[in-house]
């Protein structure tokens, strides 16, 4: 158990699943307006976006840039440089943007530390730039972290990961009925943090249903080489809420040094898709997606469905799970119409 939980740990890294993201207000002028600055367990990161010009310019990135605290005055180092159309750069050297194509840039530093609410970002050198006052604990948007859920039954019973929801101070859940701009509240009502799965319930007075279920869930063990698909809210911060499906295949019927709770698949996952379903190709539930392997390709891991039962069973009123597929034989793309009002935005603050 001690190398599983290390295992998840591991594998969260410069863009963890667990993932701080504030949008900031920025106080002042630059020539690269700050989208956002995400706090992960031990990176601090700073999407800038750079403005496009007429002609080709060109932009380049020191060691000597660091973050500043406004209030204590300490600094925290660069460590590294990333773009959106580059890998990583390398500093002090110029890098060529051409007009009218918008870049954004990746500068991660160390972590600053909680509690932090206005840093300055500057490049000191002779002809420099410094961005001040910016405000990154803007109480508009202070959600901590996402992550995915799914419902379970009419009643409000959406499933999750352990790991989503570990530690919150309050869950919200966005997306029912394929509404994002009203969020509703709900509470912890049954917990697996040994096989990383949590059933949370909606807990708010405008609620009424989710609807009836559209699909079925799957007890029985996949075959290796059956055809997958996920759905999930990778990354909103960048790519938006809408949801987004990545497919593949089951690669091996055990996860992680033969975890026999888990699948191993080859769709591909990002911090965000953590307790989103896995589908199988008739649109049957079999799994809940819950990491990824960052040292292999297409190397991600869902919990099998099965392991849901027994939490299931802990709930506080029975539930019927659904015995009617109504995306049963249609098409992948008509199957994550229905299914994707079905899958929602877990908010952890």
């Amino acid at each position: 158990m001690k190398l599983k939980i290390l295992f998840i740990l591991l594998l969260y890294s410069i863009y963890s699943f667990t993932q701080e993201t504030y949008f900031p207000t920025i106080l002042g002028e630059s020539f690269c307006p700050i989208e956002y600055v995400s706090i992960s367990d031990n990176k601090t990161i700073i999407k800038l976006k750079y403005i496009e010009t007429e002609n080709n310019s060109w932009v380049s990135f020191s060691k000597k840039t660091f973050l500043q605290d406004v209030a204590s005055g300490k600094t925290y180092a660069i460590i590294n440089v990333l773009t959106s159309r580059k890998n990583i750069l390398e500093f002090d050297k110029h890098y060529q943007t051409k007009g009218y194509i918008t870049y954004y840039f990746y500068l991660v530093f160390q972590k600053i530390p909680s509690g932090v609410e206005e840093i300055n970002i500057i490049e000191n050198i002779e002809d420099g730039f410094k961005w001040l006052n910016v405000i990154i604990n803007n109480p508009d948007n202070n959600i901590k972290s996402t992550g995915t859920g799914f419902a379970l039954s009419s009643s409000g019973y959406i499933i999750t990961n352990h790991h989503v929801v570990e530690n919150a101070n309050s869950i919200k859940v966005r997306g029912l009925n394929g509404d994002f701009s009203k969020t509703y509240n709900a509470k912890i009502v049954a917990d697996d943090k040994n096989n990383d799965l949590t059933i949370i319930q909606i807990d708010d007075e405008s609620f009424t249903t989710l609807g009836t279920i559209p699909y079925m869930f799957r007890n029985k063990t996949s075959d290796v080489g059956s055809n997958i698909f996920v759905l999930g809210y990778p990354l909103i911060a960048t790519m938006g809420d809408e949801v987004k499906l990545t497919n593949g295949i089951i690669s091996s019927k055990t996860g992680f040094q033969g975890d026999i709770t888990s699948y191993q698949i080859s769709a591909p996952v990002q911090p965000g898709n953590s307790g989103g379903p896995l589908f199988n190709s008739k649109g049957y539930v079999i799994g809940v997606v819950n990491a990824k392997y960052n040292g292999a390709e297409n190397a991600s891991y869902a919990i099998k469905i099965n392991y849901l039962t027994n939490l299931i069973d802990l709930l506080p009123n029975s539930v019927k799970l659904p015995t009617v597929s109504k995306v049963y034989g249609k098409s992948l793309s008509e199957q994550v119409k229905i299914i994707k009002n079905y899958t929602y935005i877990i908010e952890i603050n």
